[in-house]
């Protein structure tokens, strides 16, 4: 153990100062300046170390296998929420329905006034109510001249609030007439723009089909089979009628050992193209993977009534025929 010791140090006055000094060993300040000297030299040391590990060692990271599906194509999605036109009609509707009401209000109001007229008129207060409801202005004079003899200025005071009814029913129900006319031109609007959304609608579907169809081809071309086949299906699942994922897929098949899936692909996708002799002819190769041969030796005539130049829909034929000679003996 190392013990401070006292030691003798000159003053600048000439005498001497004593302070404690290690005989072996290091201070406090140098033992400090040690340890951090220490410290920095071991980060540095796992600094250096993380650097070449990442640089030189193999990441042991997995990395994608073959076989692994791509991501499947991301289209944008339709806007949510009512169309502009949906929006028009509901609010010539709701405009429609409001002045309707007021109209119906003022004609309970004329109602009530009526009965007050009947106790003036009781024989001709009907007949008076229609002419003052006219729109006729001699009509209407008539009627309140007739009204303000049989009830003095009460007579006359109902006559001009029935009159006056009668012209917020009028300029109520010309309101109305605006707003049918718009309502019917927002459902105009609404089945073009319905038309137009199931337009782009199939558009998206044709554009999505495509891309999964190209995903099928490029995975069949590059091996690998059941992710073709899987992205052909999920072509013909927004298409049925897409003849080239059909035939694409009835491919992957026949490479599977699926013949007969095979052939129900052929088979579609010959009646949506009949005019295409491949499609014909791989429905060919399907039939003869199923040892039926006198099926498969129509399907190869009818590839080459299509293109009689087809020198493997020929060799085919025969090869079927031979199958079918072999069977009879």
């Amino acid at each position: 153990m190392n013990r401070p010791t006292k030691a003798t140090i000159p003053s600048s006055d000439g005498g001497s100062d004593t302070a404690l000094s290690e005989t072996k060993g290091l201070g406090g300040g140098h033992l400090f300046t040690v340890i951090t000297g220490v410290l920095g030299v071991m980060v540095a040391t796992a600094v250096t170390g993380a650097v070449f590990y990442h640089v030189f060692v193999p990441s042991s990271s997995p990395v994608a296998l073959p076989d692994a599906a791509p991501p499947a194509p991301v289209f944008p999605a339709p806007p949510a929420g009512p169309s502009p036109e949906a929006e028009a009609l509901e609010h010539a509707r709701a405009t429609i329905h409001d002045l309707e009401q007021k109209v119906e209000d003022l004609e309970i109001r004329i109602l009530a006034l009526k009965g007050r007229i009947e106790t003036m008129a009781p024989a001709d207060a009907q007949r008076l109510v229609d002419r003052l409801l006219s729109g006729d202005p001699a009509s209407a004079s008539s009627a309140r001249s007739i009204l303000e003899r049989r009830g003095g200025a009460i007579g006359g005071v109902l006559a001009d609030t029935v009159l006056s009814m009668a012209e917020r029913i009028r300029r109520l129900e010309a309101r109305v007439a605006v707003e049918e006319q718009k309502a019917s031109e927002a459902v105009r609007a609404l089945v073009a723009a319905k038309q137009r959304a199931e337009t782009e609608a199939e558009k998206r579907d044709r554009r999505k089909a495509q891309a999964y169809y190209e995903l099928g081809l490029k995975a069949q071309q590059e091996g690998h089979a059941t992710l073709a086949e899987e992205n052909y299906g999920r072509a013909l699942e927004i298409d049925p009628g897409f003849v080239g994922a059909l035939n694409g897929r009835g491919r992957v098949r026949m490479d599977l050992g699926r013949p007969e899936d095979a052939l129900a692909d052929f088979s579609l996708a010959s009646s949506l193209r009949p005019e295409y002799a491949p499609l014909h002819f791989n429905r060919g190769r399907a039939l003869m993977s199923l040892e039926r041969h006198e099926e498969a030796v129509r399907a190869f005539e009818r590839v080459l009534a299509l293109d009689p130049g087809h020198t493997r829909a020929l060799k085919a034929r025969d090869e079927a025929r031979r199958f079918l000679r072999e069977k009879k003996q």
